[in-house]
């Protein structure tokens, strides 16, 4: 007999016999629901990597507005130009490090790209404005 997606009148009346006792049968055909499962996690990556992008663009304006505020503290105390000179790029970082257990190397990258807005300015406007999951869909 050739193989068809329709189940033959034996497995339809055992299908019967089985569930009329009580014994749950497997879906004969798990694809479907692979495909449901894969496209609702994908959805949910979508989203995420959208709330990811709009708190990672918070996450650099902090970063901005602390290395203003520790280079202003640094002129006015005139530790740029002290015996030991001290940038603030280098203070700021270790703060920040210290501070959250984010390594020096990772926080300098992400320092550089929050105090240096006209390099990345197009990066950054996309991370605020990143798509939620919605309307990021691509359609393939």
């Amino acid at each position: 007999m050739p193989f068809t997606s329709s189940p033959s009148p034996l497995e339809l009346v055992l299908g019967a016999a089985l569930e009329h006792a009580g014994v749950g049968l497997v879906d004969p055909d798990p694809l479907p629901s692979l495909f449901t499962a894969g496209d609702e996690a994908l959805r949910e990556i979508e989203q995420l990597e959208g709330e990811k992008a709009r708190l990672e663009g918070r996450l650099l304006d902090a970063y901005a507005t602390l290395h203003t505020v520790m280079e202003l503290q640094h002129e006015m105390l005139g530790i740029s130009r002290g015996p030991v000179p001290v940038e603030a790029d280098t203070v700021v970082t270790q703060e920040i490090a210290f501070a959250t257990g984010v390594g020096s190397a990772e926080v300098s990258r992400r320092l550089e790209l929050a105090t240096t807005p006209r390099r990345h300015r197009m990066l950054r406007e996309a991370r605020a404005r990143a798509p939620s999951a919605s309307t990021a869909r691509c359609g393939w």
